[in-house]
């Protein structure tokens, strides 16, 4: 499970803040598969 520090970096490099606040899961399905 991801924790509000490790997403918190991940959604402030990737720029997902966006997505994290519309849907959490389309977030976590994004970092999952890769981010290049």
């Amino acid at each position: 499970m991801v924790t509000s520090l490790f997403e918190g970096d991940i959604y402030k490099r990737q720029g997902l803040h966006k997505i994290k606040n519309n849907n959490y899961t389309e977030a976590v399905r994004i970092f999952t598969f890769g981010n290049e």
